[in-house]
């Protein structure tokens, strides 16, 4: 066992963390945008509501039995609700109060992705080769097909009004205000497994089988590789303002710098080495530069970007982390594993070398308490040799 090993087993005074056993799998978890439930779907079928701002203890959440297991999971288009989508072809909302309605049903299909914008009130599910479109008041608008394989992700544009997917040989993007069956088509050869748009609309970014991203700068019309990991990406995430996106899929947490040029020829900054751990999940901080990183271990960190120092808010379990998620202003981050624990983060002290305005949402309301001067921290030692470099060949049409 290394140092760094057993420092990954010392919780951080700056976090208060409760961990709940359920038998089933964790496969997916989310706040609503109000920010007053977070909704966790198991693999035994079930989604759990916590309330209070997920606040709740897990022991007093309900959990609800659905017709079908659960496969996805997205907040709704209103404050308070959840989408879901099922292996029976249900698309449901959950509401933060536990109540289960559904908007429609498609027999015989599996939902395995569903997403919503709360500017445009748009919801999108998908299954096999097509997206269904609803509008807020649930009604079906449109049905987008022609994909070359499954639907592997789907990221709205900013502004609500467009709509990646990413599938083999690349991305469509369809234009949701115009009934045209021509998406604009983003070229890279292979198999594209998820997507990503920048919140600032400037730049889409996918995952592919090649253990590797691509990017596509929309502004110049330009595409890089960003290549380096020793395993298939597993999540992505973008920090505010589109600052750093971070990666999932090395033994630390990557965040690429898209600040200025962006990353071309670039290295990604790097924190959080956890002996002999991968990480499987990651969660940028809603306003600050700073991520939650979850591992094939069970372990959970928390690192700032610049600094490069990370804590304990998870300590490991074997289980790896599936899920992660943080509340809208930041305060609560919770986690799940294959195993089926849940674990609900309070950050209540420092997760940064600095503190700022914008650290407040780290800081419990009405905790009135000091955090600790030092903490436990890991900083870098891993190394994933990832570049960024122009690709050249991806086209446009």
């Amino acid at each position: 066992m290394t140092m760094h090993d057993r420092a990954a087993r010392i919780l951080s005074p700056d976090v208060e963390t409760a961990v709940e056993q359920r038998n089933a799998f964790v496969i997916g978890q989310a706040f609503n945008r109000s920010g007053s439930a977070v909704a966790i779907i198991l693999g035994d079928g079930s989604v759990v509501v916590a309330g209070d701002r997920g606040l709740q203890p897990l022991a007093e959440a309900q959990t609800i039995p659905l017709d079908g297991l659960p496969l996805s999971l997205a907040p709704d288009v209103d404050g308070e609700g959840l989408v879901v989508g099922t292996d029976a072809g249900a698309v449901l909302v959950v509401s933060a109060d536990g109540n289960v309605s559904e908007i429609h049903r498609f027999p015989g299909r599996w939902i395995q992705i569903v997403a919503s914008h709360a500017g445009t009130h748009l919801r999108v599910a998908a299954s096999g080769r097509e997206i269904e479109v609803f509008d807020g008041a649930g009604c079906h608008q449109r049905t987008v097909s022609g994909h070359p394989s499954s639907v592997s992700g789907m990221a709205f544009s900013p502004d609500g009004t467009r709509l990646a997917v990413s599938h083999y040989n690349g991305v469509s993007i369809w234009d949701l205000t115009d009934p045209s069956p021509s998406p604009t088509q983003l070229q890279w050869k292979g198999s594209q497994t998820g997507v990503s748009w920048s919140p600032d609309g400037r730049y889409l970014v996918t995952s592919t089988q090649e253990n590797e991203l691509h990017c596509w700068n929309l502004d110049q019309n330009r595409d890089m590789r960003m290549s380096g990991y020793p395993s298939k990406v597993r999540a992505m995430s973008w920090c505010p303002n589109a600052s750093y996106l971070a990666v999932a899929g090395a033994d630390v947490v990557t965040s690429w710098s898209f600040e200025g040029g962006g990353p071309e020829g670039k290295p990604p900054l790097e924190f959080g080495y956890v002996f002999e751990g991968t990480v499987t999940c990651v969660a940028a901080h809603p306003f600050e530069k700073s991520v939650a990183g979850g591992y094939s271990d069970g372990t959970v960190l928390i690192g700032d970007i610049a600094s490069g120092d990370a804590i304990i808010a998870k300590a490991p379990s074997g289980g790896a982390v599936t899920a992660i998620a943080w509340s809208p202003d930041g305060s609560i981050l919770f986690a799940g594993t294959e195993q089926g624990e849940i674990a609900r983060i309070r950050v209540v002290g420092r997760v940064s070398g600095r503190r700022d305005a914008a650290e407040q949402a780290f800081i419990n309301a009405g905790a009135g308490t000091t955090a600790p001067e030092t903490a436990p921290l890991i900083s870098d030692c891993g190394s994933t040799e990832c570049t960024a470099d122009e690709a050249g060949s991806g086209t446009a049409s």
